[in-house]
């Protein structure tokens, strides 16, 4: 993930695959951006609350942010530790949603970051998709190197 494009190395299908965020747009109305899947990647809900169009509520030992935007409207739950435990997207008008759940979180420093993500994607098909990231550095002095086997298809999408 690049703040101007999403990268992807297809090891399978040697493939390498190079979109931008505009191209994210055919497949949902949902404003995605660098931010949002940072935001994804560091266990945080994708949108942050704006105070005029969020409600919040309660259950058990959770708190539950509603976030509506325009076309979309965004659930997320959090711990008693306001932690981020789950996310929903829910598009307005068709059957396009997304829900991401986060487990075992690791302390690092200050934060907490989840080591387990599970996104499940629904439209006209169903996708789900499991990570689990084990090495979180921070110190980064520059941009890991990133090579293309010549061998590779190579696919761009804007």
């Amino acid at each position: 993930i690049k703040p101007d494009s999403i990268r992807i190395l297809d090891l399978i299908n040697k493939k390498y695959i190079s979109a931008s965020y505009n191209y994210l747009g055919r497949f949902t109305s949902a404003p995605l951006g660098f931010n949002q899947l940072e935001n994804l990647v560091w266990g945080n809900a994708l949108f942050d609350p704006i105070p005029e169009n969020t409600t919040i509520d309660s259950s058990n030992q959770n708190v539950i942010l509603n976030l509506v935007l325009e076309k979309m409207s965004q659930k997320a739950t959090y711990t008693k530790q306001y932690k981020a435990e789950a996310v929903w997207l829910t598009e307005h008008g068709n059957t396009r949603s997304m829900a991401v759940k986060y487990a075992n979180l690791e302390q690092v420093a200050q934060n907490a970051f989840p080591r387990d993500l599970v996104i499940n994607i629904e439209g006209e098909k169903k996708v789900e998709c499991r990570f689990t990231l084990s090495n979180f550095a921070y110190d980064v002095k520059q941009d890991p190197s990133f090579n293309v086997p010549r061998s590779y298809k190579v696919e761009v999408f804007r």
